[in-house]
């Protein structure tokens, strides 16, 4: 009899150890899959925080890119119009947009963006625009002519990780285009960047978000047809001229 009673005393004890051991199991699973889905609902606030500062900039540049109107209802060149510079080889004059200050106190930011724990709580992102230029040209009798500049702006919008070391990691979560210094001077695509500790995204204005659309853009083929009659001048004009004014480079504002 107390050989049966240690045999089963044997058995309760390991049947003990094998539900403590599939607890452990279960636990150390259930810690993974949370780290997994934490880690997941991180990413995708960082990446709506991101759609919503491309919406808010692509806003910007609409009102921005060629002329406005100032508070004394006087038309005025636009922040990102080459009149009010002499350089553009430098993001946005040089400087980025705030997005506090700027973006919000204007009325292009609305919404607050929620922190997240993946971004630096200081200063987590940065909004600037980089310049692009290309030729415009006609065909003539002599061939294909100059007749002036394009004047693109990409949107950039940096990301600022709170653990730098993890940039490689997530850029491949986020989606960036690539990785870069807190300020770049050039797009994505230039072989200065590819290294750095923050994450950078780019696009052009009229593709700030894929799930919204401005009615800006429908029309914009139309618009362009209307600056180059109105806001430009005449093309046998600039034809002859090479895409020079007198008064300098004639620029064809708002992608063309």
């Amino acid at each position: 009899m107390m050989q049966s009673g240690k045999r089963e005393s044997g058995i309760t004890l390991l049947e003990m150890m094998l539900v403590l051991a599939i607890a452990a199991v279960l636990i150390l699973m259930g810690l993974r899959q949370y780290r997994v889905l934490r880690t997941d609902t991180d990413v995708q606030q960082v990446r709506y925080n991101v759609d919503t500062l491309f919406q808010a900039a692509a806003r910007y540049y609409e009102v921005n890119c060629s002329m406005k109107t100032d508070a004394s209802g006087n038309s005025v060149p636009g922040e990102l119009n080459p009149a009010k510079w002499t350089d553009l080889t430098l993001p946005y004059g040089g400087s980025a947009i705030n997005v506090i200050s700027l973006l919000r106190s204007e009325g292009f930011l609305t919404e607050i963006l929620p922190s997240s724990p993946i971004v630096s709580a200081s200063s987590p992102y940065i909004v600037q625009f980089v310049p692009h230029t290309v030729d415009r040209s006609l065909n003539s009798a002599d061939g294909p002519k100059k007749i002036g500049t394009i004047l693109i702006w990409n949107i950039q919008v940096i990301v600022t990780l709170r653990d730098a070391s993890q940039a490689n990691f997530y850029l491949r979560l986020l989606r960036g285009d690539c990785l870069g210094p807190a300020n770049p001077s050039s797009s994505c695509g230039s072989t200065t960047m590819g290294t750095g500790s923050n994450i950078i995204f780019e696009r052009l204005p009229s593709f700030a978000s894929a799930q919204n659309e401005t009615s800006y853009w429908p029309i914009n083929p139309l618009v362009k047809q209307f600056k180059q009659m109105y806001t430009t001048y005449p093309t046998q004009y600039l034809l002859n001229s090479g895409g020079t004014t007198p008064s300098g480079e004639q620029y064809f504002l708002c992608e063309g």
